[in-house]
Formats: structure tokens, C-alpha cells, sequence
């Protein structure tokens, strides 16, 4: 049902259902009585976050606050997880218990805009643009993806990008598994992964591609700990860029179309990511070399 609402939302754009789901964004009772014309199915729903965020908090979690999620959701099924209605539902149960614990205005902010979520929603509706259901358009479909995913425009990496929550869910479920196989802090690890949206990104295109080598989370976990070697050991340095990272997980799901990774212990495969990102390093050095 979820997802037959959500592409009528996206049918027409700068519509009527757009105009009316912006409308109810305004207001947080309002907002929740929209979402209460799907039907839900399951009437168990993890612990809600405790503490109210602010706007830049829940757009991007902090560290520790991510941590914090995972603690308390760390019982959810993988399985579960992935769902975008799942999310999405999950989201709207923090509005409906205090709308100052994530106000529904915050759903419409996002990494590009430095405008707040309450003011893309203002400029949406008052519709002053060249092209106003454009605008209108962008603003819905920024809501989606922060409210569980848009998996039909986005493919299935959106929940785990898109999403504050999920993605504060499935990177330190990662984190806590590769630190735990191999022995690298996840604080550093994380760095790397958190470098920026794009290294995330690249990192979760290769774990839910149709390759079904980084399926694995032995794989993923080799490849985050040997990308972590080369975070910086001093300022001058700069660490990998987002296409360092893409570059290492392409060869990887290459490697293990024509290799049987899943035979192989922890140890040899970090063997192997070790060689492939230091060829990817070596080769960068020697293209950066006059």
C-alpha cells in the first residue's frame, strides 16, 4: 500500500497529492493523519530514539548518535532493515509521539540546499518559480528518500543512503562487524566511510549490486578494514577520494566473478584487498608524479 502511495505522490508533478502531502508537512498532526490513510501491517516497532534532534542531527547523525540507534535497534532483522516501508513507518512513529522529537519539516532538508526543510516546503507551495511543479517535485522526492527510500528512482541503495535511520542502522552494523574481524578500531574505519556521502555511497552500491560477492559481509568487511590503512597519518596528507573507493569495490566484484571467495578464510582475504587497494594507491601516486 506504501508503495502504491508513494507513486501516486510522484504521478503528476506539482499536483494535487504533492500540494496536499507538502501542505501536511507544515504541521505534525497533520502530517500523521495523511500517513494514517495507509494500512500498516505488524504492530511492533523498535524502541524510538530517546532524545529530540535537531534538524542537522537527524539529516546527518553524528557518530555517536548513530551508535546510539544501532544500540537501540540492533535486534531488528537484517531483513527487516532493508525495507523501505519499514523505515518509513518507523519515521512517522517519532512524529506521531512528540512532533518536537523530529519536527516533519526536517523530512524536506537535504545535503545540497543550505536552506532549512520548513523553507524548501514554503518555497515549493508558494509556487514563484519559472517552473514551479518542479520545485515542488524535488521537495516530495527529497521527503521519500529521508523518510525510508525511493527505491524505484533511487535502486535499492536508497534506504541505506537516503535515509538518516536506516543508514545510521546498516554503517555501524558494518562498522561493529569489521572492527570485530579485523582488529582496526571502527572509529577509523568509520572515517573513512563517513569521509564523505559519496564514499558510503560507492561502498553500498557494491554491497546491494547484483554482483553477490560484496553480499557477503566477510567481503565487506576486508575491504572496509584495508580502505582504512590509508586514512591520513598527518594533515598534508589527503585521504582516498569517492572513486578510490569505487574503483576498489568494482575490482572486488570483479575478483569474485572469476574467484570462489567464499571458501576463503578472513586473513586471505584481506590479503587480497590489501593488493588491490595498494594498486589502486600505487597507481594513483604514479599519475600524480610529474
Amino acid at each position: 500500500k506504501w508503495s502504491q502511495h508513494r507513486a501516486k505522490l510522484l504521478g503528476v508533478k506539482g499536483g494535487p497529492e504533492q500540494e496536499r502531502f507538502l501542505e501536511a508537512l507544515r504541521d505534525g498532526e497533520a502530517f500523521v493523519r495523511e500517513m494514517d490513510r495507509i494500512p500498516v501491517i505488524g504492530d511492533r516497532n523498535p524502541e524510538l530514539y530517546p532524545s529530540r534532534l535537531s534538524e542537522a542531527q537527524f539529516k546527518n547523525p553524528p557518530c555517536d548518535t548513530e551508535a546510539r540507534m544501532y544500540d537501540l535497534w540492533k535486534e531488528l532483522p537484517p531483513a527487516i532493515a532493508s525495507r523501505t516501508s519499514f523505515w518509513t513507518n518507523f519515521t512517522v512513529e517519532h512524529v506521531r509521539s512528540d512532533p518536537k522529537r523530529i519536527a516533519p519539516s526536517f523530512l524536506a532538508s537535504n545535503g545540497v540546499s543550505s536552506q532549512t526543510g520548513a523553507e524548501r516546503i514554503d518555497r515549493a507551495l508558494s509556487r514563484s518559480d519559472p517552473k514551479p511543479e518542479v520545485r515542488m517535485d524535488d521537495c516530495v522526492c527529497s521527503i521519500l528518500r529521508q523518510m525510508g527510500g525511493l527505491p524505484h528512482v533511487r535502486g535499492n541503495r536508497s534506504v541505506f543512503v537516503d535515509c538518516p535511520f536506516a543508514r545510521a542502522w546498516w554503517r555501524e552494523r558494518l562498522l561493529r562487524q569489521a572492527e570485530e574481524s579485523s582488529g582496526i578500531e571502527k572509529t577509523r574505519i568509520g572515517k573513512m566511510l563517513r569521509e564523505s556521502k559519496g564514499h558510503w555511497e560507492w561502498f553500498v552500491s557494491a554491497m546491494v549490486s547484483k554482483n553477490p560477492v560484496f553480499g557477503m559481509s566477510v567481503v565487506q568487511n576486508a575491504v572496509a578494514a584495508s580502505l582504512a590503512r590509508l586514512l591520513p597519518q598527518s594533515p598534508e596528507e589527503r585521504p582516498p577520494s569517492k572513486d578510490f573507493v569505487r574503483d576498489v569495490c568494482q575490482s572486488m566484484c570483479f575478483f569474485g566473478s572469476s574467484r570462489e571467495l567464499g571458501v576463503l578464510e578472513f586473513a586471505e582475504l584481506r590479503q587480497m584487498t590489501d593488493e588491490i587497494v595498494d594498486g589502486f594507491r600505487d597507481g594513483a601516486a604514479r599519475a600524480a608524479s610529474p
